[in-house]
């Protein structure tokens, strides 16, 4: 199992990049949905420098194994039941169109708080980029995120007619 590489992809649109000297491990992620892999034994001792423990349990860098998830402590040895929990959620394009779009604001609300703060933030930059200005929602999200998505979609109307 030493020898096994784990893949770790990218959630976000942004560059993402571990360096680990000491380990002589560098990747980077140009893109959302960049994959890179990593042998595990190696991503076990990089998981206790705090950037890429960060990384992981944002969701920031996501893991499909699961049974790597609960080695690494990111997962509960519970998370393999049906209906389990889970503490790392990533969610995907659709999935946050729905949220802004479609779920009422009570669940919306619900949702939201369970997840890390930069998937927080994600939704938020999803919202912005597709116009999506749901008066309740975008004002519950100013509230966790201090980010006034209404607004920047206003600014970003006007530099358009400029």
């Amino acid at each position: 199992m030493e020898n096994k590489q784990v893949t770790l992809v990218s959630t976000i649109d942004a560059y993402v990049g571990i360096d680990v000297p000491d380990l002589h491990l560098k990747r980077l992620w140009e893109r959302k949905g960049a994959k890179k892999t990593i042998p595990l034994d190696v991503l076990r001792e990089a998981f206790y420098d705090p950037s890429v423990e960060y990384l992981l349990r944002q969701g920031i860098l996501y893991i499909d194994d699961l049974d790597v998830k609960i080695d690494l402590g990111l997962e509960d040895e519970n998370a393999r039941e049906p209906g389990a929990k889970l503490n790392v959620v990533v969610l995907k394009d659709d999935e946050i169109n729905r949220l802004l779009t479609v779920v009422p604001i009570y669940e919306f609300k619900n949702k939201i708080k369970e997840l890390p703060k930069e998937q927080v933030q994600n939704i938020v930059d999803y919202a912005v980029m597709h116009e999506i200005t749901n008066f309740e929602k975008c004002e519950f999200l100013k509230e966790l995120t201090g980010f006034d998505v209404l607004r920047t979609v206003q600014l970003n109307h006007e530099a358009k007619e400029e």
